[in-house]
C-alpha cells in the first residue's frame, strides 16, 4: 500500500529544505537517542567515548551519526556541531577543548 501523498509531501519538504532553514518541529526530527548523541559528539567525544558513556556499541554509535546525518542532510561532523549549538543541545564553551 502506497503512502498517502501528502505524507510524502512532508518528507520531501524535511528532505530537501534550504540549508539554515529550521522547522517548527526540529526536535521531533530526531531522535532522544539521536540528540544525546549529537551533543556528545559536538562536546567532541568520538564514537568509541560516545559508545562507552551510552553503554552501547561504537558500530550503533556510527549507525546513528549516519542517521542523524541523513536527517539533517550534512555531510560533515562540522555541521553537526554548528546543529547541535544552534538548537541548543549544547554551548560553543562545551565544545571546544583546548589544552593549553
Amino acid at each position: 500500500m502506497a503512502a498517502p501523498f501528502s505524507i510524502l509531501l512532508a518528507d520531501a519538504h524535511v528532505m530537501f529544505r534550504p540549508a539554515g532553514e529550521q522547522t517548527a518541529s526540529s526536535d521531533q526530527l530526531l531522535s532522544t537517542r539521536e540528540r544525546e548523541i549529537i551533543k556528545l559528539i559536538a562536546e567532541g567525544k568520538s564514537s568509541k567515548e560516545v559508545a562507552e558513556l551510552l553503554f552501547i556499541s561504537s558500530r550503533t554509535v556510527q549507525h546513528h551519526r549516519e542517521n542523524i546525518m541523513r536527517k539533517l542532510n550534512v555531510k560533515k561532523t562540522a555541521d553537526l556541531v554548528k546543529y547541535a549549538i544552534q538548537e541548543g543541545y549544547t554551548t560553543l564553551a562545551d565544545s571546544v577543548h583546548l589544552n593549553i
